[in-house]
């Protein structure tokens, strides 16, 4: 089985998880109003390519938000793939300056020892107050990922998220629910459930401090790092 076949069951089995009642993962809690949510988290992203931004936006969000206007659906300049969470969301934050510093030399000493990679972006997964893309890769995102936990570890700031048990899975995240979804919904994800994307390549990554949904005014870049072995 191919790292990818398993990044495909990983993904099966934390949906059924989910429908089971299990919580193999962390999820973000529902709000009323995301944009203006003042709960930040600490995080690490990849911003995705213009053209990738508005592909998703309009063959993706564009007839879902057709079939449910009153769920939110990330902006085109929100959307980016979640590399490496590092304090969940909350009012008030879970770190702080001194937090940033020792994250950002991990990081600084991590990213660049990684090779840029492609990831396929093909599927909707899921999850009880959200959906996202997955992106599925080689071993190789499953290392630098696996590199900067570890990291993160030995400076004493561990990672707050629970994951699912196996392989690494990277996810763009591009709509967040604010109620049950409606029939329509369910029926249009359903449609769309195995749609291909294309790929995206990993070239940099963000440090950045945001809310849930990484709106533009509770986003603040920290740094960049740019994947750099050849």
């Amino acid at each position: 089985m191919s790292y990818k076949d398993k990044q495909r069951e990983l993904v099966r089995s934390i949906e059924v998880g989910f429908k089971r009642g299990d919580a193999p993962s962390t999820i973000v809690s529902s709000v009323t109003n995301y944009a203006d949510d003042r709960q930040i988290g600490l995080t690490s992203v990849s911003f995705l390519s213009r053209e990738l931004q508005y592909k998703i936006s309009s063959e993706i969000i564009a007839p879902l938000r057709a079939a449910d206007p009153n769920q939110y659906y990330y902006p085109p300049e929100s959307l980016h793939l979640t590399v490496q969470n590092l304090k969940t969301i909350s009012d008030p934050p879970l770190f702080d300056r001194q937090y940033i510093e020792k994250a950002r030399k991990v990081f600084a000493q991590t990213v660049p020892n990684h090779e840029p990679l492609s990831l396929d972006i093909q599927g909707i997964f899921e999850l009880p107050t959200s959906l996202a893309l997955c992106a599925f890769s080689s071993e190789t995102y499953e290392e630098l990922v696996l590199n900067l936990r570890k990291g993160l570890e030995v400076a004493g700031i561990p990672d707050d998220k629970k994951y699912a048990p196996g392989v690494v899975l990277g996810n763009i995240t591009f709509c967040r629910f604010t109620q049950k979804p409606n029939i329509s919904f369910e029926h249009k994800v359903e449609e769309l459930k195995e749609v291909k994307m294309g790929s995206f390549e990993l070239e940099n990554i963000y440090l950045i401090q945001s809310n849930a949904v990484c709106s533009v005014p509770r986003t603040e870049v920290l740094d960049r790092f740019i994947l750099a072995k050849f």
